[in-house]
């Protein structure tokens, strides 16, 4: 039963959209001006929990 709410937990995070959505945007802030690393457009108003 461990492992099944484990799993549930670690699914729930990654289906956080505005925690993901705020990862996003700090990992682009944090390679502003590297030509090799390209991180996708994120749109707020589209966006939701």
């Amino acid at each position: 039963m461990r492992i099944v709410a484990s799993f549930e937990q670690s699914i729930g995070e990654e289906l956080h959209f505005l925690r993901e959505m705020d990862n996003t945007e700090r990992f682009a802030k944090n390679f502003k001006g590297n030509e090799v690393i390209q991180v996708p457009v994120v749109y707020r108003e589209l966006s939701t929990d």
